[in-house]
């Protein structure tokens, strides 16, 4: 046996050694050289000082306490009797409350008047002054060591400790009543709470727990220990009470010489008063005193002449008795009132203290796991059952007192200024409760799980039931009537209400109305998907991949023109389609065209762990632990008996089909536990198990739905819930700010997550309707920043051509305008998804989604504007630059920036008239009215759309009628006249005249190098129009001139024809304009007029000139023809020159008539040359 035990320790010892404990170790110091500049600078480190204090162990010899004993047995028993006291010290204080002795002799005083802490030395001199809060009076302190000091605040019903040293309140401890008195014992504080005794918390957990119960404790009352006893005083039954720690009441002493007087007064004037009612009576109207008849007895009384007298000193009596309870009860009522008052008060700071919380909540400044104080909820909703019972305990009160009910006409006007006075106090007190509760449980729901227990959550939900039962019992129409009297007092000259008087807590109140679980459930689940939004924000915004496209640099710009061509139709939800397999058939993966935006890939975390999976598994478990308590534990959730009985009365009338309906809806009604009609089972039966499922259920369907709007607010406010140290990482920031390709990287992350099983099956419609937000926040900021640079770049815009993707060119601000238009596509183009599809026979194919009206009609409005917008623009520049004849710019103008904007104006009323044209059918009053705007705003998207289609026909017709009033003006100024055309000599010309160049350089000029940045088609609608402009104004001005032409004049206008063909084919750069341009009827139809001047007859030398006959064509000449005539008679018939422009000159007559030679007569020419008959 002894060598096992050696074998074990010398084991332990060589694992000593093995494991290197006792190894001997050096610790090696090495000194910074850096170190020697800092302690030149540094006169000293620090300082240290010594505090002592009384240490916490205590050592005593055996020697000691024998000595302690032997001396203790030498002391005899002593009684009360035998205690002296000696007034050592007197100091003068005012509004002393509370007082206590340290270990150290110190004395700490509490100033209830002054709001102060005073610390007094053994002396009486002032060691420590500490403030304390002015709005909080304390009562009572207690010193739990040298450096912490207790106090009790009865108001905002907790005990702070104060630490000396700081002057500050290092934690609270909140109660759920008034504390008065305050003591300390054993690690554990002992207090006095008015209306349910001494209660005993723990300083380490601040658990606390009734030690004596007494319902009479009232305020001012205080408790002191004293070795294993407990001592406390009542103020209102001004007793001493010793209890033992346990509890048990040992005795009890009380002060009966403080009301014997008034006790004895009282009872004898009772007693008069019966012995003198039997031979009087009170005779009323008049209230005097008369004798009763001989009848009642005592007849010999009757004839007694001292009657008069007593009567009169009977009816005296009688008055003070009466006013004695007057007084009495309106010292009640008062008392009541000002407890109410102070209820409401408590009320208001504990709905500060919560708010406070809650918006360190809301702000992200808790340090620490935020606590409600729904955990006295409870005991609060008993405070006011009490309180909103005085006015029950008041009338009870005057119909039961025998001396107010002669006087109740007096009282009248009293009781009800208190009736007025309590139900306003009943209403703050309503509106304060409710705003507690709304605001708890919003803290509430930030709290800790662990910290939950099964008493905090039964003192919630049982709070919560008082509270709907209280605001029950209350009539209607309380303070309706004060209400109506002090609006008509104050707002006499005003004929609306004002709504800072009735937006008052005390009219507020009125308004309040039970708080149906269901909103707490909406409450709680609304708070709870803050955490579930935030989780999920990191997860799409702080994994590496998407860290890298962030930090990559300047990311391409975002082509919203690809918006509706890129989007799968696997992204609508509701679609079953497979990975690999799109709709339309094509093996293109899902997952890639939902993330490729544009030129970029987003990131695929369809192999990340799903980011809410424990989350969901903790709601769940707490959903049921919460929901298990409601429904086991108390009857929120059951209907009232009066309302089974109301509705065992009404169900006589409805049919058997009717009542065999299931109930419609979540809420499945369940009967009473009084009713009748149901049986007697326990409390965890198939209906509670049934409703607790559904609660769930309901639960965490109102959690994932309201997880898609904090997910949204996550994304504007991302630095929330960052609380947890260690969970700090680099966020993308507002979305508001992000770059529009950033945002549809996280967009198509969202939807790809979606349609993999990252998510809970009832998160996905939250997660892709968020993804959509973001998507129509971008589509609008898009909207919003290009309107905004268009609006400020039109009135600085010179209009220079600049270039389009298409290769076509526009002005800078039409190019804006184009780009405000196709965000706003983007966004009804995924409204469109939620209208309903039919077929050809009228079969739903697609069922309709809730399309938001509002939304959509907000969208068109912004075509509108844009439409609006782009009107303008067009109509005002297209104006000015015609009226200055700026050919290029009005040209950019009307065939681009025109042309593109009527194409997108009309694209925007098609989509109009897509959502306007579905007969989407609405209940609702808003939703009609909504559905009628949408139809007027169609309406003027078609008058702005046929103004855009006219705008575009009308610019380019008076671009015509400018043209040819140039033409004409310019001919007239600058065409010669008269000789110059009828000139004669031997040299035939062959230069242009000067006018010919400058009107093509003044109107045609400018037409050329304008088209040179439009399309095809428009260059060629454009020149032929300029060039047909011109020709006709210079042919119509020689016809109605009536110029002469001679031989050589016709030649002249002939050169001047030809520099116009030429420079019109060495200016215009395309090929097809220019063949199109010189193959025009006017073009040839001036030629042919010059071809006709050019034939003009010989004039004979006898001066006499004959008829031109064929003969004359055919002839070559003869030798009496002068070398002019002859070279003439060459030219004009020679048989190479065409002729054939001759047949577009629809007026013959006209151009001959205006030759020099033979004009007066007219030609006949060839059959094949005539133009045809009519």
């Amino acid at each position: 046996m002894f060598e096992t035990e050696i074998q074990k320790y010398e084991t332990f010892l060589q694992s000593l050694f093995d494991d290197g404990s006792l190894q001997k170790i050096d610790i090696n110091c090495k000194i910074e050289d850096k170190i020697s500049d800092v302690l030149a600078t540094v006169n000293s480190l620090g300082s240290i000082s010594i505090e002592s204090s009384t240490p916490l162990v205590f050592m005593k010899t055996g020697k000691e306490i024998q000595a302690q004993t032997s001396s203790l047995q030498l002391v005899p028993p002593s009684t009360i009797n035998d205690v002296t006291v000696t007034l050592q010290n007197k100091l003068n204080f005012s509004g002393i409350t509370g007082c206590t002795m340290s270990s150290t002799g110190d004395i700490v005083l509490i100033d209830y008047v002054s709001h102060r802490l005073l610390i007094l030395k053994k002396d009486g001199t002032l060691k420590n002054d500490i403030p304390l809060s002015t709005r909080n009076s304390a009562v009572d302190g207690t010193c739990i060591d040298d450096k912490t000091v207790a106090i009790s605040v009865p108001i905002s019903k907790q005990i702070q400790i104060i630490k000396v040293s700081t002057k500050k309140v290092d934690r609270t401890i909140q109660t759920t009543g008034y504390c008065y008195g305050l003591c300390y014992s054993d690690d554990h504080l002992l207090f006095c709470e008015t209306g349910k005794g001494i209660q005993k918390v723990n300083t380490c957990n601040n658990y606390s727990f009734t030690l004596v119960k007494d319902n009479t404790l009232s305020s001012w009352s205080y408790v002191a220990t004293f070795k294993d006893n407990i001592v406390y005083t009542n103020n209102s039954k001004h007793t001493v009470t010793c209890c033992s720690l346990a509890g048990e009441k040992m005795w009890e002493y009380k002060d009966e010489r403080i009301r014997q007087s008034c006790i004895n007064r009282e009872t004898d004037a009772e007693e008069a008063i019966k012995l003198l009612r039997k031979p009087f009576q009170i005779l009323n109207p008049g209230h005097h005193v008369g004798r009763r008849h001989s009848e009642h007895g005592n007849i010999s009384f009757l004839h007694c002449r001292h009657v008069l007298g007593i009567g009169k000193q009977y009816l005296e009596l009688r008055k003070i008795l009466e006013e004695r309870a007057r007084l009495e009860f309106l010292r009640d009522c008062l008392f009541r009132i000002k407890s109410v008052s102070t209820f409401v008060k408590d009320l208001e700071n504990l709905v500060q203290l919560e708010y406070r919380t809650l918006y360190g909540i809301t702000h992200n400044c808790l340090t620490e796991a935020p606590m409600s104080k729904l955990y006295c909820l409870n005991g609060l909703c008993e405070d006011l059952r009490v309180h909103v019972g005085h006015w029950n305990t008041i009338k009870q009160r005057l119909h039961t007192s025998k001396w107010l009910l002669p006087i109740l006409g007096r009282l009248y006007i009293d009781v009800e200024h208190i009736r007025e006075k309590l139900f306003q106090l009943y209403n703050n007190a309503i509106y304060w409760m409710e705003k507690l509760i709304m605001i708890g449980l919003k803290v509430f729901a930030h709290g800790s799980y662990s910290n939950l227990t099964h008493e905090i959550l039964w003192n919630v939900t049982r709070g919560l039931e008082d509270f709907n039962n209280i605001l029950n019992g209350l009539p209607k129409a309380r303070g309706k009537t004060y209400f109506i009297r002090e609006l008509i007092t104050k707002q006499e000259k005003i004929l609306t209400p004002s709504a800072a008087l009735s937006n008052l807590s005390r009219h507020a109140g009125i308004s309040v109305k039970a708080i149906p679980f269901i909103n707490v459930m909406n409450i709680l689940a609304s708070e709870r998907a803050r955490y579930a939004a935030h989780q999920t924000h990191r997860f799409f915004t702080a994994n590496d991949d998407f860290m890298r496209i962030l930090f990559s640099g300047k990311l391409p710009l975002y082509v919203w023109n690809d918006e509706v061509q890129r989007r799968p139709m696997s992204a609508i939800p509701g679609l079953d389609t497979s990975d690999y397999h799109t709709a339309t058939g094509s093996t293109t993966s899902i997952s890639g065209a939902v993330l490729k935006v544009g030129s970029i890939k987003a990131p695929d975390l369809s192999s990340e762990p799903p980011p809410l999976s424990t989350f969901s598994q903790n709601e769940q478990t707490f959903a049921e632990a919460f929901l298990q308590i409601v429904c086991h534990s108390t009857h929120i959730l059951r209907k009232s008996e009066s309302h089974s009985k109301t509705r065992h009365k009404t169900s006589r009338t409805i049919s058997k089909a009717d009542s065999e309906r299931p109930p419609k809806g979540p809420d499945t009604p369940v009967l009473s536990r009084t009713d009748s009609k149901r049986k007697t089972v326990s409390w965890g039966d198939s209906a509670d198990s049934t409703i607790k499922d559904q609660l769930v259920k309901k639960y965490l369907d109102v959690l994932w739905k309201e997880f898609g709007n904090a997910l949204e607010l996550c994304f504007y406010e991302h630095d929330w819930g960052a609380r947890e140290q260690g969970h700090d990482y680099f966020s993308l920031g507002s979305i508001v700010i992000c770059n529009t390709t950033l945002i549809a990287i996280v967009r198509s992350m969202m939807e790809n997550a979606g349609l993999k099983d990252l998510f809970p099956p009832s998160s996905v419609p939250s997660l892709l309707a968020t993804a959509r937000k973001l998507h129509v926040i971008s589509a609008l900021s898009s909207w919003d920043s290009c309107l905004c640079e268009a609006l400020g770049n039109r009135l600085s815009d010179k209009c220079y051509p600049c270039p389009l993707a298409s290769g076509d060119y526009s002005t800078r601000t039409g190019m804006l305008l184009r780009d405000t238009y196709q965000p706003l596509f983007s966004i009804l183009q995924e409204n469109m998804k939620d209208l309903s599809e039919s077929g050809r026979d009228s079969s739903v194919l697609v069922p309709k989604q809730d399309l938001d009206l509002c939304h959509v009609t907000s969208v068109i409005c912004r075509l509108l504007a844009n439409c609006h917008m782009s009107h303008m623009w067009c109509l005002q520049k297209a104006n000015t630059f015609l009226s200055s004849w700026a050919v290029g710019n009005f040209l950019l103008i009307s065939q681009t920036d025109l042309k593109v904007l009527a194409d997108e104006t009309k694209k925007s009323l098609y989509q109009a008239h897509t959502f306007s044209g579905k007969n989407i059918s609405r209940h609702k009053l808003w939703e009609q009215q909504m559905i009628s705007y949408l139809s007027d705003v169609t309406k003027q998207l078609a008058e702005t759309n046929e103004q855009m289609q006219n705008l575009s026909a009308t610019s380019m017709t008076l671009f015509g009628d400018n043209c040819k009033n140039m033409s004409k003006e310019y001919f007239q100024k600058s065409m010669p006249l008269g000789k110059g055309w009828r000139k004669k000599g031997t040299e035939i010309p062959k230069e242009h005249s000067v006018y010919i160049e400058l009107a093509l350089e003044t109107i045609l000029e400018p037409v050329v190098d304008g088209v040179s940045k439009l399309k095809l088609t428009s260059q060629l609608h454009v020149m032929s129009m300029a060039v047909s402009a011109v020709c006709e104004a210079w042919k119509n001005f020689i016809l109605k001139e009536k110029i002469k032409f001679s031989y050589l004049g016709a030649c002249q206008l002939e050169q001047d024809y030809n520099f116009t063909r030429t420079w019109l084919s060495d200016n215009i750069v395309n090929d097809d304009v220019r063949q199109t341009v010189l193959e025009l009827n006017v073009l040839k139809c001036l030629h042919g007029g010059i071809l006709l001047l050019k034939k003009q007859p010989i004039r004979r030398s006898g001066g006499r000139f004959r008829e031109c006959s064929m003969d004359d064509l055919s002839c070559p000449g003869s030798n009496s023809t002068s070398p002019l005539e002859r070279h003439a008679s060459s030219v004009e018939y020679e048989t190479n020159q065409d002729e054939s422009d001759i047949q577009y000159v629809g007026n013959i007559d006209d151009w001959l008539s205006l030759r020099v030679q033979g004009g007066a007569k007219t030609w006949k020419l060839p059959f094949c040359l005539n133009p045809p008959p009519a």
